[in-house]
């Protein structure tokens, strides 16, 4: 389902384990090789992924040219070096990569008592 949607966001913490060279198992089709036409060859329709949001850094996709995650914002904590460094793949820099601006007050307490009340998402750490 995921491979036909029009945009997809994934949602995940950005771990070693998570972001490798080499992937073995596979639940949504992505852009594969990275060809231009890997997704209509596979029959396919939706466009692929969008974004991957994770808890230190957002990522893009150059589509149409390498088709690879690319890091577009970071957490202004840490360095695009940092961020690198949780990853066993090589990432793609965004030319205008930059720090993600904090949430503001008004932000953390709209995601506290309407986004996430239960703390699914707010109430995890990554280890």
């Amino acid at each position: 389902m995921a491979s036909n949607s029009d945009r997809i966001i994934a949602i995940l913490a950005l771990e070693k384990r998570r972001f490798r060279d080499k992937v073995y198992f596979i639940t949504s089709l992505g852009f594969g090789d990275g060809s231009l036409d890997y997704r209509w060859k596979a029959g396919v329709q939706g466009r692929g992924p969008y974004r991957v949001v994770t808890d230190v850094a957002t990522f893009g996709f150059d589509v149409g040219n390498t088709n690879r995650m690319m890091l577009l914002e970071y957490h202004p904590d840490l360095s695009v070096e940092a961020i690198q460094e949780r990853c066993e793949l090589e990432l793609l820099i965004a030319p205008d990569v930059k720090p993600m601006p904090l949430p503001t007050q008004d932000d953390l307490h709209l995601m506290v008592t309407q986004v996430d009340p239960e703390r699914y998402f707010l109430g995890k750490t990554v280890a």
